[in-house]
């Protein structure tokens, strides 16, 4: 397939706490709590428009022109698998990002119910795993990335469930899935 925390934020209601304080603690408190938000927030990766779905390239990049999680495995493009030209159906997610530094890694796992074999447009990588980590590095403060992936068409497996999760520092930073079917 294509494919420790340092700090943990929880949301909390100061608003009773503060109003059995005196004012200067309310203000200290009030300071204290801006500080720790702010800590936390610059810390932590943050996804928006989070889309999942059908792929394809277009001029300089891809687009994800039908969004789902539930698909029969068809061709909708071409590929390489090893080396080798052959028809595939791209899949993929696309989002918006805001990251904490200029080069932020995520760590990243896909999971399979049935067995597949990983590979690169050059080499087979892996056979009949279930699971694969790779490292997905973030190249600035924030953008927009699109990860697609592809099976090979035709796909003679039984109906399978992808499972792909990224983590920053411990936590989950995206978690989505997909059911693809294939003709038995």
């Amino acid at each position: 397939m294509y494919l420790v925390a340092s700090a943990v934020c929880y949301p909390i209601d100061y608003s009773v706490m503060l109003t059995r304080v005196s004012k200067s603690v309310t203000l200290a408190l009030a300071v204290a709590v801006c500080l720790v938000g702010s800590a936390c927030t610059a810390d932590r990766v943050q996804i928006t428009h989070l889309k999942q779905g059908l792929m394809r390239p277009v001029d300089n990049g891809w687009e994800l022109y039908r969004e789902g999680s539930r698909f029969e495995v068809v061709e909708n493009a071409q590929c390489v698998v090893d080396s080798r030209r052959t028809s595939c159906m791209w899949f993929g997610i696309a989002f918006d990002y805001k990251a904490p530094s200029t080069k932020t890694t995520l760590r990243c796992t896909w999971r399979s119910r049935e067995p597949m074999t990983s590979v690169t447009p050059t080499q087979v990588l892996e056979r009949d795993i279930t699971e694969e980590r790779v490292d997905y590095v973030l190249e600035a403060r924030s953008g927009h990335e699109v990860r697609p992936g592809y099976i090979e068409v035709p796909w003679h497996g039984r109906e399978t469930h992808l499972k792909y999760e990224c983590y920053y520092q411990g936590a989950v930073v995206f978690s989505v899935e997909f059911a693809l079917a294939g003709s038995v």
